[in-house]
């Protein structure tokens, strides 16, 4: 994947993928760059190991989880830019994450129960 890094005092890093697909990547001074290009290739991937057991979950609710991993594309934080662009798709998102927060415990249990 390509990406414009920028280096900066900040003590954590972050991606910014713009509407057009540009992915900035700002990152510590200190950070070493295959720290860098480490943290990239495992987000990138994060968003194909979505769990088997989400097709157990309603389908608004795997709606939900797959936008809100699709936004870690634009924002790599839960910051409030983040939850817009989730909201933008899902108005009612709060919604999707109580189901989830009361019920996806449960659904875990099954995975644990099969082992």
């Amino acid at each position: 994947m390509d990406y414009k890094l920028i280096r900066s005092k900040r003590k954590s890093i972050a991606i910014e993928i713009d509407r057009e697909g540009t992915v900035t990547v700002r990152a510590p001074y200190r950070m070493p760059n295959v720290a860098v290009k480490a943290f990239i290739e495992n987000k990138q991937d994060s968003i194909r190991k979505l769990n088997c057991l989400l097709m157990l979950a309603p389908s608004d609710v795997r709606d939900y989880v797959i936008i809100h991993e699709l936004a870690h594309r634009m924002h790599m934080n839960h910051s409030k830019n983040f939850w817009k662009e989730v909201e933008i798709i899902i108005p009612d998102y709060k919604e999707k994450r109580k189901w989830l927060n009361t019920y996806g415990e449960e659904i875990m249990q099954r995975m644990r129960t099969m082992e």
